[in-house]
């Protein structure tokens, strides 16, 4: 008995039998995009942007499909190339979501009682929320973007929860339009409560201005003396000196002060015994001066 057809329940799929532990096989998967297609026109609205699901449609992406499934991505996509090549299904992908198409649904669709019918309905809009997300799209579309602005600022008014310039940057930042200029921010947002916003909005302000903005230290440059022991010129050099810097006009090098003072000191307290200097360390001396000298014009 191979032909005719029998009446067979999206329920089914809540009994034992059904095993949704387990994979399913390619013949559950279609049967399962059979009992998930729309059997009347209806308006979901994801992320506040409204999609019409017509007779026979299925929305859904193919992560979903892979949990419900228990197959990996690869395997349903080549489920449903393959589907598109039998002329089975037509696929629309817009944003991550496939818009799946049942060919020839009229085929597989019965005629539901009035008690399946408001069943199956009451579970469609307790799963998408139908009339939240119409009131959304019918207020979006009747109100220009200024009129819900207006509104969003005296929403925000009204809470009293930020005030001054909190509320201000609060306003400014929530109600900037996208592109496009229809839409703002927050209307974008998968869920939004103001009073909830606000109150976090609060805490991290409140946060950034416990915190202490460490500056860092500022490096100064100290500037030592440093004194010529034969002419008794003092100089002062900025950092660590080059060994430009040490030469003095006279041919002598300069010395850090403490040590000027050190020999100094070390001086007066015993007169050095004055020797004679001979010629050769005469001749030594000014030819170190004229090579300091030379150095110091270079």
């Amino acid at each position: 008995m191979n032909k005719g057809w029998i009446k067979k329940h999206r329920k089914i799929r809540d009994h034992w039998l059904y095993e949704p532990s387990r994979p399913r096989t390619k013949l559950e998967a279609w049967e399962d995009l059979l009992m998930d297609a729309a059997f009347e026109e209806r308006e979901i609205a994801p992320n506040n942007t409204p999609v019409v699901i017509k007779v026979g449609q299925v929305y859904s992406s193919v992560r979903f499909l892979c949990k419900r499934w228990k197959w990996s991505i690869g395997k349903v996509q080549r489920f449903l190339k393959t589907l598109r090549k039998c002329d089975m299904i037509r696929v629309k992908t817009d944003t991550g979501m496939n818009l799946i198409s049942i060919c020839n649904y009229e085929t597989y669709q019965s005629t539901d009682t009035p008690t399946d019918t408001e069943t199956i309905h009451q579970r469609v809009q307790q799963r998408y929320k139908v009339k939240e997300l119409k009131e959304i799209k019918n207020s979006i579309a009747t109100k220009n973007i200024m009129e819900r602005k207006s509104d969003f600022v005296n929403e925000c008014r009204d809470s009293k929860i930020l005030s001054g310039d909190q509320l201000d940057a609060f306003i400014d930042y929530w109600s900037e339009s996208n592109k496009g200029g229809k839409k703002m921010k927050f209307e974008m947002e998968k869920t939004w409560s103001v009073a909830g916003r606000m109150r976090t909005w609060e805490r991290r302000s409140r946060s950034m201005n416990n915190t202490m903005v460490k500056t860092p230290p500022v490096k100064v440059i100290k500037k030592s003396k440093y004194i010529c022991p034969d002419c008794n010129s003092m100089k002062e050099i900025e950092g660590e000196p080059k060994a430009n810097d040490l030469i003095c006009g006279c041919g002598d090098m300069f010395i850090k002060e403490w040590e000027y003072n050190h020999r100094k000191a070390k001086k007066s307290k015993r007169e050095p015994i004055k020797r004679e200097v001979s010629n050769e360390e005469k001749d030594f001396q000014d030819t170190f001066k004229n090579l300091a000298t030379k150095m110091r014009m270079i």
